[in-house]
């Protein structure tokens, strides 16, 4: 391996940040030589300059990219981590949730950058410990990481002791098997998490696509280790939009900062300092993202010429059902659930063969816990469209959820079929701001390791 220099430090650290947000200034120089030059070896190239080659000409989402993230980032997790975080979750937020969804019965939790799966079955363990009968309840626990290897390993559920150094003997008695290459999770939890791939330096959070929206709590501990005061900021307000009013942000217990989180309420709790969005915010950012690229427009419909009528009362616009879809966006991410399928209902009546009014309205479904009608928007919709994308994509996830393996993987592969004849970096028809690249890096998450592709 070639001698490491100033300049070496420089191209690999330049083009780590700009690819993943992931800064590595002259303190954890030793982090960054030692990553590349293992992840380096791994790929089979000792020389560094090929190797920073082949890293510029590949995609971020790539199995040489992911294990230099691998290789970079310390990946430190247990069940259980901060027993300060875990008692505040126990004692105080989880109990507000669901105090204040009593009536609705619909809790949505993001834990980003969740490694291998630890936290957030930690977050799903205490929930069950804090409300023991679920039944009823519409519970949605999302798990994502920049790492695809690291998502695979939290699907399969299997973990080593060193996972268990802060567990509760009653707790990995209750939710826990051995194996003969680990420990396993009980599937009564493991069907409570979802995981997905999802890249915090990209723009396409909060939206309904990725998930990541009326969201009650949010865990992202550990950020500053790896991201730079700007990327933090951004990050910190992108969490305020992606909450909904008086939902909780957990961040590391270093990672306390007035100025950063000065849009949020401070609540000091016994053994952690955690945030929440003040009950009276208004959301300021726009229902979606803005897109990278136009949307494809809709062709104009032939419409009889209406009758000319001297001083006509004004009337209300009549929305285009592309309108309606996009309210419906805006009013799930602000969490009126039944508003935004209302929107949905009018867009399909406004066009029945509007192949987008049925995908939201699946998403919606599927927020609120109604799989059979989501199945039968997905339905109508590959029956208008049979090459929509995002529908393949989303009935996956369903049949995932369902355990139904077989269908799932049909459906996975045949979005990621249809993803491959697009270009990496548009968006996603039918998506507010997904692109390919992130949705063929969300499929491949999906996907054990041992899967046929």
């Amino acid at each position: 391996m070639q001698e490491w220099s100033e300049r070496t430090h420089r191209q690999f650290s330049d083009l780590i940040g700009s690819r993943t947000g992931l800064v590595f200034p002259d303190n954890r120089g030793d982090l960054l030589r030692r990553g590349v030059a293992s992840a380096a070896q791994s790929s089979g190239e000792s020389n560094l300059a090929r190797y920073y080659t082949a890293l510029q000409a590949a995609p971020t989402v790539s199995d040489v990219w992911d294990d230099l993230v691998g290789a970079i980032t310390i990946g430190e997790t247990y069940f259980f981590r901060n027993a300060g975080h875990f008692q505040a979750l126990e004692e105080m937020i989880l109990p507000e949730i669901l105090e204040r969804h009593g009536r609705d019965r619909r809790i949505r939790i993001w834990s980003a950058a969740c490694s291998s799966g630890e936290e957030p079955y930690s977050i799903a363990m205490t929930l069950r410990k804090v409300h023991p009968d679920l039944s009823g309840w519409n519970i949605s626990i999302l798990g994502t990481d920049i790492s695809i290897q690291s998502l695979q390993r939290a699907r399969r559920g299997v973990y080593r002791e060193w996972s268990f150094r802060r567990t509760p003997s009653d707790i990995r008695q209750r939710y826990f098997a051995e194996l003969e290459d680990g420990v396993v999770l009980s599937p009564s939890v493991r069907e409570m998490v979802r995981f997905s791939y999802l890249n915090q330096k990209e723009d396409y959070y909060p939206t309904l696509d990725t998930g990541t929206h009326a969201l009650d709590l949010i865990f992202c501990r550990n950020l500053s280790i790896y991201f730079g005061p700007e990327l933090i900021s951004e990050i910190a307000g992108r969490f305020f939009e992606c909450l909904v009013p008086g939902g909780w942000l957990v961040v590391g217990a270093s990672e306390t900062n007035s100025e950063i989180y000065k849009r949020y309420d401070t609540v000091n709790l016994p053994g952690a300092i955690v945030y929440r969005k003040p009950l009276q915010a208004a959301l300021e950012a726009p229902s979606e993202p803005v897109r990278r690229t136009p949307a494809t427009p809709t062709p104009p419909r032939l419409v009889p010429r209406p009758v000319t009528r001297l001083n006509p009362a004004p009337g209300p616009a009549v929305q285009s059902a592309g309108e309606l879809c996009d309210a419906a966006r805006k009013f799930a991410r602000e969490g009126s659930l039944s508003l935004a399928i209302q929107k949905c209902d009018q867009a399909v009546e406004r066009d029945p063969l509007y192949s987008s009014a049925y995908y939201v309205r699946a998403l919606l479904h599927l927020d609120n816990g109604a799989r059979e009608a989501c199945r039968e928007d997905l339905r109508r919709l590959l029956y208008l469209d049979p090459d929509f994308l995002l529908g393949h994509f989303a009935l996956a996830n369903l049949y995932e959820a369902e355990s139904r393996a077989e269908d799932a993987t049909r459906h996975r592969t045949r979005a990621a079929r249809l993803a491959a004849k697009l270009g990496p970096e548009e968006t996603v028809p039918g998506s507010s701001n997904l692109t390919v690249k992130t949705l063929i890096a969300m499929l491949q998450a999906m996907a054990q390791p041992e899967d046929d592709q």
